[in-house]
């Protein structure tokens, strides 16, 4: 394996690793509106759904935490294997792969939650619009 597909699949992993970090500062703020929301609300179906999306929220952080080990995981592998890229063949291709592939179904499901969460706050808003109304 020549030098430069080294590199690339170092940068690769370094891409990953950013992104990961920025869906994890989403996922605390995410977590910030939620507990303001339930701090303002009294409603029953609400809160169902303040709790669902806490449940969501703990799940997916513990997703990230692993996908940021298996990443570092990689990386470590690149660093010790660098003085002799011979050593890094199909195994290391393989689990880039594999690592590749739980990123994208992380980034997707990552979108999935972003979305159901920014329609969840558009029907709180709706619905504290309905009871300054009704005040």
């Amino acid at each position: 394996m020549t030098n430069s597909k080294i590199k690339f699949f170092h940068s690769e992993l370094l891409e990953w690793k950013k992104t990961v970090e920025f869906f994890s500062h989403q996922l605390v703020a995410f977590q910030n509106r939620l507990t303001e929301v339930a701090g303002h609300n009294n409603n029953k179906q609400m809160l169902a759904e303040v709790e669902q999306f806490q449940n969501k929220f703990i799940v997916e952080k513990e997703n990230f935490d692993i996908l940021r080990h298996d990443i570092k995981a990689q990386a470590k592998k690149i660093v010790l294997a660098a003085p002799d890229y011979d050593d890094i063949k199909e195994d290391f291709i393989d689990e880039q792969f594999i690592v590749a592939d739980r990123f994208q179904t992380a980034e997707l499901l990552f979108a999935d939650l972003k979305k159901s969460f920014y329609r969840f706050l558009e029907k709180y808003s709706v619905h504290m619009e309905q009871k300054l109304a009704e005040a």
